[in-house]
């Protein structure tokens, strides 16, 4: 969200109008216009700044899930993370971030972005699961089991836990370790 250094700040007025427009095209559904119409005002310390602020935020958001739909994922990731920027705490965007990292095969990035979600506590119980899978599948097996034992020292009545870890050690075909988890 930088304005450009070499312009002067837009009016008051000016600044209403550019927000105006930018609203406009995101009610209107051409979010890539809204999004450059609302970075040129969203640095403001005013109303239209504020206010622009937010929906760039939601214009990010809605164009990322778009690209994501669409099935291309390192534009809605770099959408999805400018959304997240602008408004940390917006619902489902860890998710949709794995999402777009999973498409991609960055594994490695969707464990990441789930031990981050994890660390932040976001109240999802199949965070640990998720990331153990997104680690496994990274090849980083030995991180994967330590995530769902630690998961299972957490939370030892969750039956979920323990049977994701007899299965991940099954399919390193560790059957003896993952029978005790198992049965």
């Amino acid at each position: 969200m930088k304005n450009n250094p070499g312009k002067a700040p837009p009016s008051q007025r000016n600044a209403a109008a550019a927000y105006q427009s930018g609203l406009a095209a995101f009610e209107q559904g051409r979010l890539v216009e809204a999004i450059e119409l609302l970075t040129a005002i969203a640095d403001l310390h005013n109303l239209s700044g504020t206010l622009a602020r937010f929906y760039l935020g939601q214009a990010h958001l809605q164009h990322g899930l778009n690209e994501l739909r669409m099935g291309r994922y390192a534009s809605a990731a770099r959408h999805l993370t400018s959304a997240r920027e602008i408004n940390p705490t917006t619902a489902g965007l860890a998710r949709y971030l794995v999402a777009c990292h999973v498409g991609r095969g960055r594994y490695d990035l969707a464990a990441a972005e789930l031990e981050k979600a994890q660390d932040e506590n976001r109240g999802d119980d199949t965070l640990p699961i998720r990331r153990a899978h997104a680690l496994a599948r990274d090849g980083q097996h030995e991180r994967a089991l330590e995530t769902l034992e630690r998961a299972i020292d957490e939370a030892p009545q969750r039956a979920d836990l323990r049977f994701q870890l007899g299965l991940l050690l099954a399919s390193a075909e560790d059957y003896p370790a993952a029978l005790k988890w198992l049965c």
